[in-house]
């Protein structure tokens, strides 16, 4: 009768604790099929919960690099608008020229070039002093900086008679490039030197854009024919020289871009991969959730059972 007893008692324990054990398993699932998480608390699985921290953390890195990058390719593309307008411009000022430099020429058509070269002029100081974000695209590390002097990149100079005698670059200097960072461990430039562009000598050297349109202007208000026919070469320089550097920024433009790609598809690899370490298959949490709720209602129906005969034993 005691060994009966006994037998029944820890058979009647023993069935507690496996429904005490298929609640929390059911519970766990449940928790499972809401987040959609295998992982939940490193406790779940610890080795797991690391690499999909780790995992996180390069693809949060990747996403900063690929912000990096939209933000260099947006200066950049408007870069190579800018000096692609400026090309179109010195590309009409050369037609101009050829016009200015033939003999057929009347002076009195010189004169009235004497505008469209000043407002072209005008033009291209403008575009040299386009900005992004607040910052000026040829300036260096320069922002938008108020009324201050020469607080542009590019400032005009104009003579007694209002005309543009020269321009003057910003005395804190225009050509420190400025870096982003677009994969880990590289740095790339987002910008190309102002000088480089408009004055890679200095204002009133050798490739000054500015100077040597100003000298246009005032040969054709000269009605100087000789220094005329030297203009059509020295503007194709001109052309040169904006190419050159528009040149340099197409190729930043497609090695950011390639850059962007290839964070793309880590990303995604990454991606496929912490999900693998941490998400749930939901069909098999269905599964497994139905198979433990039959062992929770059997281990009911074999509580009661058990708790029946105990109170028959002890009667």
């Amino acid at each position: 009768m005691g060994v009966g007893r006994i037998s029944t008692n820890y058979a009647f324990i023993r069935s507690l604790r496996n429904i005490s054990d298929t609640f929390v398993r059911l519970d766990g699932l449940r928790e499972r099929m809401n987040t959609g998480k295998d992982i939940n608390r490193p406790s779940d699985n610890p080795t797991g919960m690391q690499q999909a921290l780790t995992l996180g953390s390069s693809i949060r890195a990747n996403e900063q690099y690929q912000k990096n990058i939209n933000s260099a390719l947006g200066r950049l593309n408007l870069t190579s608008t800018t000096l692609t307008q400026v090309e179109d411009i010195l590309i009409e000022l050369a037609d101009i020229a050829t016009t200015a430099a033939s003999e057929i020429t009347s002076s009195a058509e010189r004169g009235g070039q004497v505008k469209e070269v000043e407002l072209l002029l005008e033009q291209i100081v403008h575009l040299a002093n386009t900005r992004h974000q607040n910052k000026y695209i040829f300036g260096g590390t320069n922002t938008v900086s108020g009324a201050r002097p020469l607080s542009q990149p590019f400032n005009i100079q104009y003579d007694s008679n209002g005309y543009i005698s020269g321009v003057v670059q910003n005395s804190r200097g225009i050509d420190t490039l400025v870096y982003t960072t677009i994969l880990q461990g590289v740095r790339d430039s987002m910008n190309i030197s102002g000088s480089v562009a408009f004055q890679p000598n200095g204002a009133q050297q050798n490739g000054d854009i500015f100077d040597m349109l100003v000298n246009f202007r005032r040969n054709l208000q000269n009605n100087d024919i000789t220094a005329l026919q030297r203009t059509e070469q020295n503007i194709q320089n001109a052309l040169g020289q904006v190419l050159q550097q528009n040149t340099i920024v197409g190729a930043k433009i497609n090695r950011v871009e390639i850059s962007y790609d290839t964070l793309n598809v880590v990303n995604l690899n990454e991606t496929d991969e912490k999900s693998l370490v941490e998400d749930s298959d939901y069909a098999k949490l269905l599964i497994e959730y139905s198979t433990a709720e039959v062992m929770l209602n059997a281990s009911l129906s074999a509580t009661s059972t058990l708790l029946q005969n105990s109170l028959i034993n002890f009667i």
